[in-house]
């Protein structure tokens, strides 16, 4: 019987779920924080792009020309 100053040792079981649950843990955050970073990244990249195509004049498509083919004989 435990007495109050005593405390059930952890099972090898238990140290490595927990180690597991902390590291996965620590791993998403991780992930989701490069994430977040690399949606914003793009959203701003996106906004700049798209004020330089409106701030662009529009120039008008010019129609390439085919030159006449001669022929060789």
């Amino acid at each position: 019987m435990l007495n109050k100053f005593e405390t059930p040792s952890l099972t090898k079981v238990n140290r490595q779920t927990q180690k597991a649950e902390t590291t996965n843990t620590v791993a998403r955050t991780i992930i989701e924080s490069e994430a977040s970073k690399r949606e914003a990244k793009t959203a701003r990249l996106r906004a700049a792009r798209l004020k330089a195509e409106a701030e662009r004049p529009i120039a008008p498509a010019v129609a390439k020309t085919r030159k006449a083919s001669t022929s060789r004989g």
